[in-house]
Order: C-alpha cells, then structure tokens, then sequence
C-alpha cells in the first residue's frame, strides 16, 4: 500500500524560452542544482513544458498543478511577467514557495522582502547545490503569507 502513494510534488516556475539569452544558465540551475536537492528531499517535480501533461492547455496545465502541488519553486530570472503572476497564484495557494533568481535579477517592489536565493551561474555544481540546500532548509517551513483560518 505505501508503495502506491504518490510523493508530494514540486512544481517548477522558471524561464522555459529556450531563445531568451538567459535560458542556458536557468536550464543549468534546475537541472544541475534543484533538480537533484528536489529528488534527494522525496518530492517529484512537475514542469510544464519539459514533463508530461494531462491538460489540453498550458495555462490550465500551470494553474491546477500550482493549486495542487506542495510546493513551488519559483525562478523570476529574466524577469518574466507570467512568472510573476505564477508566484503570485503561488503565494495566495498557502503552500510552500521557494523563490530563486540567478544573481544580479532586480526584484519588484512587492518581491523584495520575499525571501530569495540568488544563484551564482558561473559557480561550480557542488557549491551551487549546496547554498541552495541551506536556502531550502532555512526557509522550506515558512508560514504562508496570510493563514487561512
């Protein structure tokens, strides 16, 4: 019976756009760095685009497995409108949010005081899994924004 229980998921927010000049260092970041701390900390990641879809359309794709995923990691490197309108929808779920950029990403006003972790592109892999794994452990249990009541 254990067996057959799904692991909690992790749903990614990051720059998919593989013609945006910043594209190579966020796809190496995921799958170097979050994609193994993600595994390793018994979650299953969710990334629209890359993985498997059971939704005919994307935007529905990315808003019900943000509902329903336990967890959101959210890059805003390339400073993406839609993913800040995902780590909003996010933010408003009550589910854990781990926010990224890669260093040198001006945040919005609003974002400012969100936690953040600013990797390092040029950084070698194992010290980039490492700051992060401290980021996550620093942050992982932070209480939603607001409490439902």
């Amino acid at each position: 019976m254990l067996c057959k229980l799904a692991w909690p998921s992790a749903f990614f927010v990051r720059l998919v756009n593989t013609t945006h000049p910043k594209f190579a260092a966020v796809e190496s970041f995921f799958r170097d760095v979050v994609d193994p701390v993600v595994q390793e900390a018994g979650f299953t990641r969710i990334e629209i685009g890359t993985d498997k879809s059971e939704h005919a359309f994307m935007n529905v794709a990315i808003f019900d497995s943000l509902h329903f995923s336990s967890l959101a990691i959210v890059d805003v490197t390339g400073e993406r409108p839609n993913c800040f309108v995902e780590l909003g929808y996010a933010l408003g779920t009550g589910n854990r949010v781990l926010v990224t950029a890669e260093e040198g990403t001006k945040l919005p006003f609003d974002q400012e005081m969100i936690p953040c972790h600013f990797w390092k592109s040029d950084a070698a892999t194992d010290a980039r899994k490492q700051a992060f794994v401290q980021f996550w452990e620093k942050n992982i249990n932070r209480p939603p924004i607001v409490k439902s009541t």
